[in-house]
């Protein structure tokens, strides 16, 4: 329905407008294309859909069929939707730190090893997917593509050093990632340990 609303907004407006779907669980088989066709952003917070109580709470309200479709984002990005992730922090998650999102997103398990299994293994993104979706497409997707996002000549150099390599680290392991410094813009804006 609201894809429906955006492409009647597209056809009489046109395409200056930026749309976003927040969460994004269940999307119908039909509408993955849809969000690349139309530009909507699919905007998704790995926090709230690993394995849990709140999981299982939501698999006893919709059907089997549609709990086992529920978060398609490498469906989503390989239909060329320009996936974006945050941690809804403060409102689902309790902190906003962002790398038990990351790990999520690659293992599809909550990194909690008391809490077992994996929500739709075959949704798993790479590493290089989950970084993007932390990084380059929020930036692309609230228009500051051309600003930050990415580290090139000419653009903010927005970075953080980190205590290990998150493409040679183990993924069940990235939710224990910790940032040493900040830099933003160039300048360092934070030390931490190490």
């Amino acid at each position: 329905m609201i894809l429906d609303a955006v492409e009647v907004v597209r056809r009489d407006h046109g395409w200056d407008t930026r749309f976003h779907i927040a969460h994004v669980e269940y999307v119908h088989d039909d509408d993955l294309a849809r969000f690349a066709q139309l530009q909507v952003v699919p905007d998704a917070s790995p926090y709230l859909w690993f394995p849990s109580v709140m999981q299982e709470s939501m698999a006893k309200q919709v059907s089997a069929e549609t709990f086992e479709r529920s978060w398609p984002l490498r469906r989503l990005m390989d239909s060329g939707a320009l996936v974006s992730c945050g941690s809804d922090w403060p409102c689902a998650a309790p902190t906003p730190d962002p790398w038990t999102g990351l790990a999520t997103l690659m293992t599809r398990s909550n990194p909690d090893p008391a809490v077992t299994g994996q929500l739709n293994a075959d949704e798993a993104l790479t590493v290089e997917q989950a970084l993007a979706a932390f990084t380059r497409n929020p930036a692309q997707a609230m228009g500051l593509g051309e600003v930050t996002g990415m580290l090139r000549p000419g653009m903010s150099a927005d970075f953080i050093v980190l205590d290990r390599d998150p493409f040679t680290s183990y993924p069940a392991q990235l939710h224990e990632t910790a940032v040493l410094r900040t830099y933003f813009a160039g300048d360092l804006v934070y030390a931490g340990r190490g």
